[in-house]
């Protein structure tokens, strides 16, 4: 689940994604022991702090929720923005 989430969010903020999520990363795992599912929730919300508009922000966390099937517990319509992916 988290290489789905990591492709999204590199998508959305360009190759500085990878060092922002390798950080997001280390400090989600020491925040407590990952064993639900939904664990990832926790995930998507550390990334999404990195993206600062608004809209491509909540783009992010539904589209991600919806990629790691978790967009039915609390559902966030989304679309694709006219700029497309990979652009803030």
């Amino acid at each position: 689940m988290c290489s789905t989430v990591d492709n999204l969010f590199v998508a959305f903020i360009g190759p500085i994604g990878q060092m922002l999520i390798d950080e997001a990363r280390e400090k989600w795992l020491a925040s407590a022991n990952k064993v639900h599912a939904s664990d990832i929730e926790g995930y998507i919300a550390l990334l999404a702090q990195q993206i600062e508009n608004p809209a491509r922000h909540a783009e992010f966390v539904a589209r991600a929720r919806h990629d790691v099937g978790f967009a039915h517990l609390h559902p966030v319509s989304w679309q694709t923005s006219a700029s497309g992916i990979g652009h803030r």
